[in-house]
């Protein structure tokens, strides 16, 4: 009897054993699907830039990308051709690569200073006129 007795404990241990590790097992899967979701998932949004191109003056021909959303407000001198210290986020507006709100990157090229800047109305956008400046950006379509 007693024999009897250790099998059948013996025999529920391992039974139990088995469910634990299967439980973990299955407890690790979800672990590990959560994981893998995590890394399939979208990033999370960037923070859009709000500012100008005067950090990079003097890099001419050279192109950048700025995740911006589309602004109304912010000072912007020119057309098709922006003074460097134009708010590239409204900038962007007026030249009709992004809408007021929308999100997306955009790309500037670097350009020279300009002897000037020439102000127009486009997508509900008004920009100014201004004399010389030292540096100019324009959009890459």
């Amino acid at each position: 009897m007693k024999n009897l007795f250790k099998t059948r404990f013996v025999s529920l241990i391992g039974i139990i054993v088995m469910v634990a590790v299967i439980g973990f097992s299955m407890a690790s899967c979800g672990t590990l699907a959560s994981i893998v979701s995590i890394g399939v998932e979208e990033s999370p949004p960037q923070q859009a830039y709000t500012g100008d191109a005067t950090h990079l003056r003097g890099r001419n021909d050279q192109t950048f990308p700025f995740y911006i959303t589309g602004a109304s407000s912010g000072g912007v001198w020119g057309t098709d051709v922006y003074s460097d210290d134009s708010t590239i986020a409204r900038a962007a507006v007026h030249a009709g690569i992004v809408a007021v709100g929308e999100s997306k990157t955009v790309t500037i090229r670097i350009l020279p200073g300009r002897s000037s800047y020439q102000g127009t109305t486009r997508n509900g956008v008004t920009t100014s006129s201004y004399g010389t400046w030292q540096g100019s950006y324009s959009f890459e379509r």
